[in-house]
């Protein structure tokens, strides 16, 4: 731990930025700690600020954050605990489950996400489109009423649910 003592080199920046994850240069003295839970501190002689982080940019808090929370800053949500131990996690049990398969000699296949059929009756489709708020798009998806041929695909595509109807084509061709 640090202590500063008010008016030190440095006092007026570290008021103005004393926020979690901003970078501070310490030059000062070790000595023995009268605090319980260490038996060194830093008595700081000046600071330097290195480096401010705006809350409101980075909120992450030392405390647990709710995961709902979490959802809406996406780029800092790896920077948690909870998430980088599952994303490790993830991982690892990604490797171990593919290795166990290679090793008997299994496949490892890719079934196309986009499709232009609906596969197996699934009811519901996602379509997927770049026409959508594109510039001098004449378009009236509820009628029906949208001319295909300008999309990327030149016509209807949906997500596919059709991974098993392909997995089980290529099992009967290729075995495992």
């Amino acid at each position: 731990q640090v202590v500063a003592d008010k008016g030190i080199e440095g006092w007026d920046a570290l008021t103005e930025n004393a926020h979690t994850h901003t970078s501070w240069r310490v030059q000062g003295t070790l000595v023995a700690s009268p605090g319980k839970e260490q038996s060194l501190e830093c008595r700081a002689h000046s600071l330097t600020l290195l480096g401010s982080c705006s809350p409101s940019d980075y909120p992450l808090a030392k405390g647990r954050m709710p995961l709902d929370f979490l959802r809406g800053i996406p780029h800092l949500r790896a920077r948690t605990n909870t998430l980088s131990a599952l994303t490790r996690l993830r991982s690892k049990l990604s490797f171990v489950i593919h290795s166990f398969f290679q090793e008997r000699n299994f496949h490892y296949v890719h079934t196309p996400i986009i499709t232009t059929s609906d596969c197996e009756g699934a009811g519901e489709l996602f379509a997927v489109t770049t026409l959508l708020g594109k510039e001098g798009m004449q378009m009236n998806v509820s009628k029906g009423e949208v001319d295909y041929s300008q999309d990327f695909f030149k016509q209807k595509a949906y997500l596919s649910v059709s991974g098993q109807l392909q997995a089980e084509a290529l099992a009967c061709a290729m075995g495992k």
